[in-house]
């Protein structure tokens, strides 16, 4: 199904900061930290039904994400002589 399937994460200067699995990129929508997206809607996840509307939940995971946070780089590898 979507094991496999990955989805580039950036930061929201739109640079990429690495691939993420289908559960992590639901996390980052859940927890309302995607900037914005690009490239196609490939991955619907189906969750649950609502007890109180009936509702099934459904996302739409983009296969580009770019998260709100920047992602922090470590540049202290770079000043070591």
């Amino acid at each position: 199904m979507h094991e496999n399937r990955q989805i580039l994460k950036l930061n929201s200067a739109g640079h990429p900061t690495g691939w993420v699995n289908y559960q992590t990129a639901v996390r980052l929508y859940y927890l309302d930290q995607i900037a914005f997206e690009c490239g196609a809607s490939n991955i619907v996840v189906k969750g649950g039904t609502s007890r109180l509307t009936g509702l099934r939940s459904v996302i739409n995971i983009n296969s580009i994400i770019a998260t709100k946070s920047l992602h922090k780089l470590d540049y202290s590898a770079l000043h070591r002589h």
